[in-house]
Order: C-alpha cells, then sequence, then structure tokens
C-alpha cells in the first residue's frame, strides 16, 4: 500500500514559500528550533512535533489550526481551537502566556495542557 504523500507536500509547499524571507531553509529551520536536515525528515516522514509545528506557524504567520492538521496533530488542531477560537491562527500573545501559567496548576496530562505547554515553551511572540 502507497502512502499518502500529500501532506507532506502541502508542509513542504508551505516551507518553500516562507523559505525566502528567512534566507533559505536552514534559517527557516533554525527560528523554528530545527536544523535544516531535521525539517526535511520531518516533513518528509510528516513526524513534525507540535511545538515544531506551533513554531513554524508563529514565524511564518499561517494557521496555526491548519498546520497541526497537514501535520497529522488532529488532536491538537482541535485543542488549538477550543482555546483560541475560530480565528485558528497561531497569533500567541503575552496575555496568553499569563492566562496558560495561571491555568497550568495541575499535572500536563491532556491534550490541552501538552498544547499549553508547548505554547508556554514558545514564548511570546516578538513584535
Amino acid at each position: 500500500m502507497k502512502k499518502n504523500t500529500r501532506p507532506a507536500r502541502r508542509l513542504q509547499t508551505i516551507v518553500d514559500t516562507h523559505a525566502g524571507a528567512f534566507g533559505g531553509n536552514a534559517q527557516l529551520a533554525k527560528a523554528i528550533g530545527l536544523t535544516n536536515s531535521g525539517l526535511l525528515r520531518g516533513i518528509k516522514k510528516n513526524r513534525l512535533s507540535v511545538e515544531s509545528l506551533i513554531r513554524l506557524a508563529v514565524v511564518t504567520g499561517e494557521s496555526g489550526d491548519e498546520l497541526l492538521r497537514i501535520g497529522g496533530q488532529e488532536e491538537m488542531a482541535n485543542v488549538m481551537r477550543e482555546v483560541f477560537g475560530e480565528s485558528q491562527r497561531a497569533n500567541i500573545t503575552a496575555a496568553h502566556i499569563d492566562f496558560a501559567c495561571t491555568n497550568m496548576k495541575i499535572a500536563i496530562d491532556s491534550a490541552r495542557h501538552k498544547l499549553l505547554a508547548a505554547f508556554l515553551a514558545l514564548g511570546a511572540p516578538k513584535k
């Protein structure tokens, strides 16, 4: 049975579209905390982490919800929509980070808390 390569192609198209603004794929990869080979391998195998997909959304302005879905993280995409509403954008602000910190008194064991932890790890975007 042949593997569906459409998600990998869609992710690669998004990376290719934005790489020029960073000076190339290697610099885009670095901006999301990966090596160029790590980014390419993650795209090819459709195994980018939730954190990497969210970082990609933050630095490119793409829909975090869409990138999570393309990247095979459907549950996290649903949680993101629940947490941030229908805008489906990963426009994380200091207020979001503060809200998450205040509300993360319990163990990180649910999809919602894992997603919030990923956002916390990213910090607020620079303006």
